[in-house]
């Protein structure tokens, strides 16, 4: 009889981002060091717009006459809806004209048809359907920064006050913006058409914030993100500058991608004997618990992969059956000692003593390539990088001075610290158990217990784990560094043609004490 799925037929199915509760720690590191930028909020002109529309509606409520009604959400969201669609369009005028492609505009595919139509010449009327997500996506770097409040209006929502400084860029943008008719046209609809779009596509690019037009709105939003006023969090302003210093140096070393930056920085810092400032513990201890729940995750899939194949199995089965073939997938080649044969009856010291000091060093780490592995093979992968960051990471672990607290490295470091004359394959079975097993059942079934849907990949019967008929993907955090960058860019920082530092960049950076090494 086949294994017969409670989920089967169900019409959604719950992704499961964070199925072994590991995730919050990297993101959590993270956050503290970007200033509010968020993994979504990616474009600077977004930051500007935000407290200049959100002026604009209050005005149209009546607040700044004393006659006012309460902010109505739904009126909101379709203003900004058609703002969207503006700044679509506008990025793609500037874009052509600059021979520049901008991405993180909000809309997504959603005003395809009307691009569409402005794209052949036609005229689009402003009743659309989608979109509205500006809020949502900067209202927290907008008040981290001091744009916002974090205070609301009198509303049936939460309809943020604007700051002093929200009101002076909305000042900035109003000069700028003094005889567009776009400002109508977002505030009460009617029709769009190119000509319109043209004539203030520079003010409304995401992608143009660093022309001259716009010199004194794209100087004022530095200054907004990079000094601190009175009242404001001056030690967030601080970790962040040390960020803008860190993506700045890592641009000026030939690193303008986030990740190649970051598995830089994890690389110099592990290093034996490196200077240590905060910031660049923070970024490596960031990149260890990444990997580390990467790890976690490719065990994750290969077991839930196993015992779907079989219609359960304890973890024991799985490992010996895994155990059976000694080949090396040609993944793993560059990882360990040349002519290596796996053993995994042999002892895990000699295992680890095989794996290259540079393994998974010399660029950001593969994400592809395992998921597309076979059980056996993906399991081997994620074991030789689980020990590789372990031992690459040991001793600052050790030393307190890395964070740890519920994370996946707090689970099976220990494992790994006392593993040096058992078994291989007996070390895989502890680390799937501790790490994976206890950890995908105990978040799993707490978030159940709290209303969530059900993402459970396996259930316990006895040491039987039994399949659920859902598979998984290991996933890698996205990270913020590169919105730091993009954002950076977007202010002139960075040469969006050369991605090297422009003399913005090369003065700010001077100004932040020079490129930080590590």
């Amino acid at each position: 009889m086949p294994t017969l799925f409670w989920n089967a037929g169900e019409k959604e199915v719950t992704k499961g981002l964070d199925i072994l509760g590991f995730r919050r720690v990297d993101q959590d590191l993270e956050k503290a060091w970007v200033s509010g930028i968020t993994t979504i909020s990616e474009r600077a002109r977004y930051m500007a717009m935000l407290p200049w529309l959100l002026v604009e509606y209050y005005k149209l409520c009546g607040l700044e006459s004393g006659t006012a009604r309460a902010p109505v959400w739904e009126e909101f969201r379709d203003i900004s809806s058609r703002l969207e669609l503006v700044v679509m369009a506008a990025t793609r005028v500037t874009d052509k004209r600059l021979g520049r492609k901008t991405t993180g505009l909000l809309g997504g595919k959603i005003f395809d048809a009307e691009l569409g139509v402005l794209a052949a010449g036609g005229t689009v009327e402003l009743q659309l359907n989608g979109g509205g997500a500006t809020l949502g996506t900067y209202v927290v770097p907008c008040r981290t920064v001091g744009l916002i409040s974090h205070e609301s209006i009198d509303a049936e929502w939460q309809a943020p006050k604007i700051t002093p400084r929200g009101r002076r860029m909305h000042e900035f943008r109003a000069r700028a913006l003094c005889g567009s008719s776009i400002l109508e046209r977002v505030l009460h609809g009617g029709s769009l058409d190119a000509p319109t779009v043209e004539a203030s596509a520079d003010h409304f690019s995401a992608g143009a914030l660093d022309l001259p037009v716009s010199d004194d709105e794209c100087r004022f939003l530095e200054s907004v993100l990079l000094e601190a006023e009175d009242g404001q969090d001056a030690e967030g302003y601080a970790r962040f500058l040390t960020t803008v210093r860190f993506a700045l140096t890592s641009v000026q070393a030939g690193l303008a991608a986030s990740p190649a930056a970051i598995a830089a920085r994890y690389s110099q810092v592990t290093e034996p004997g490196a200077q240590l400032s905060e910031s660049a513990l923070a970024w490596a201890a960031y990149e260890m618990h990444r990997r580390v729940h990467f790890a976690l995750e490719l065990l994750l899939g290969s077991l839930t992969s196993a015992i779907g194949e079989v219609d359960g199995a304890t973890v024991n089965d799985v490992v010996a059956s895994w155990t059976e073939d000694e080949g090396l997938a040609p993944a793993l080649a560059d990882a360990l000692a040349p002519g290596f044969q796996l053993n995994w009856t042999g002892s895990f010291a000699a295992f680890s003593g095989a794996i290259r000091e540079d393994a998974f060093l010399n660029r950001p780490l593969e994400r592809r390539v395992p998921n597309r592995l076979a059980p056996r093979d993906r399991a081997a992968y994620a074991i030789t990088l689980l020990t590789a960051t372990w031992h690459r990471t040991r001793d600052l672990y050790a030393s307190g001075r890395f964070p740890r607290s519920v994370s996946g490295s707090e689970r099976v470091y220990p494992i790994l610290g006392a593993a040096t004359d058992q078994p291989l394959a007996d070390v895989l079975v502890s680390i799937i158990d501790r790490g994976v097993v206890e950890s995908h059942l105990n978040t799993t079934l707490r978030k159940m217990g709290n209303g969530l849907k059900c993402s459970l990949r396996f259930f316990p019967d006895g040491l039987v784990l039994r399949p659920t008929g859902m598979q998984v993907a290991a996933g890698y955090s996205n990270d913020r560094l590169g919105n730091v960058m993009g954002i950076m860019a977007d202010l002139g920082m960075i040469d969006h043609d050369s991605e090297e530092l422009s003399a913005r960049g090369r003065a700010l950076l001077d100004r932040l004490g020079g490129p930080d090494n590590a």
